[in-house]
């Protein structure tokens, strides 16, 4: 290979390689300490990519004749780009918390009365999947579970929902944030355990928000949320009331 097409590749190569081996090293630690990925988007990702994207490109700009002047303003073009890309990727993306959800309290049942149901769904799921370490009696598993955890199940007829999430940045970290509300016309039930077992704190009628943590497919299960094979409701927290106000409430 010509000695100048080998210094093309190498220098776009070098340069390429330790942009993106710099920004994915100090990215992570700088946008987000916290993470437990630090500096392998530099180790693994963006510093062998960079290299490699930098030797096809130099054999390129080489395999064109690209002038002396413009082949270095490319490659200063080309490592910022992947700087701000590296960097861009390097910044974490919202974390999804919950649900928020607004509607109408249609119904509330103890759920104790949902109890047959929850034993035979488990012992069917049991089945179908490899032994617990522990053999676990579904029956008395539940009605263990039944007798500590106070609460009841509501069923309500939704109106609007939206999905919240907490930041993760440094500049913005556990900031609260929410897609757009969109209009969400299923009837759902959820275990709620927040005002204890009692069905008359939950009067048909009622309009309220609510916020939703999936507890549905957890195996093994823990609480009675998830061996019901519910998702658990409470009201949002204080620095969510905001986001939970649905559109017409505004």
């Amino acid at each position: 290979m010509d000695v100048t097409i080998t210094r093309s590749i190498v220098r776009w190569a070098t340069v390429l390689g330790g942009t993106g081996l710099a920004c994915g090293f100090i990215g992570p630690m700088v946008f987000a300490p916290e993470a437990n990925q630090g500096p392998m988007l530099g180790l693994f990702i963006t510093g062998p990519g960079g290299a490699v994207l930098g030797a096809f490109v130099g054999g390129l700009v080489q395999a064109f004749e690209v002038g002396a002047a413009a082949a270095k303003r490319a490659l200063q073009l080309g490592a910022a780009a992947l700087a701000a890309v590296t960097l861009y990727a390097a910044i974490p993306k919202p974390h999804y918390v919950a649900d928020l959800v607004h509607g109408e309290l249609r119904g509330c049942t103890p759920p104790g009365q949902l109890r047959g149901a929850a034993v035979k769904r488990l012992e069917e799921f049991a089945a179908a999947h490899p032994p617990l370490r522990n053999p676990v009696d579904w029956g008395s598993a539940v009605d263990r579970t039944l007798s500590q955890d106070r609460g009841v199940v509501v069923e309500v007829q939704l109106a609007w929902s939206r999905r919240l999430y907490r930041a993760e940045a440094r500049w913005n970290l556990g900031l609260r944030q929410a897609d757009p509300w969109v209009f969400d016309n299923r009837t759902v039930s959820y275990f709620v355990d927040y005002a204890g077992g009692n069905c008359a704190a939950f009067p048909a009628g009622t309009r309220l928000p609510l916020r939703v943590v999936n507890r549905t497919g957890t195996w093994p299960p823990d609480g009675v949320a998830e061996m019901l094979n519910l998702s658990a409701a409470a009201p949002p927290d204080a620095g969510e009331a905001g986001l939970a106000e649905p559109p017409l409430a505004r």
